[in-house]
């Protein structure tokens, strides 16, 4: 890898994150009411399940973000960070 390269490859987990982040937030932080952290870390881990495993993204050609990661492990050897 160059510069270049590594650089891209920060810029684009940086984006990732800032999306994946606000989806959190959007649809799963500002919509529930979290009585204890066992609750919270309950809800939020089943809402990353189907955002990960289950819903299908249209920018991802319908596909899961699990179905994609499978079909290209390479892009994601040794992070993104």
């Amino acid at each position: 890898l160059n510069v270049i390269d590594l650089y891209s490859r920060k810029c684009l987990g940086s984006v990732v994150s800032l999306h994946f982040n606000g989806r959190v937030r959007d649809e799963c932080l500002q919509t529930e009411t979290f009585r204890t952290l066992e609750e919270a870390q309950l809800k939020i881990s089943c809402w990353k399940k189907d955002y990960n495993s289950v819903r299908l993204h249209t920018s991802l050609k319908d596909q899961t973000p699990d179905k994609v990661w499978q079909q290209f492990p390479e892009i994601w050897k040794g992070g993104m960070s």
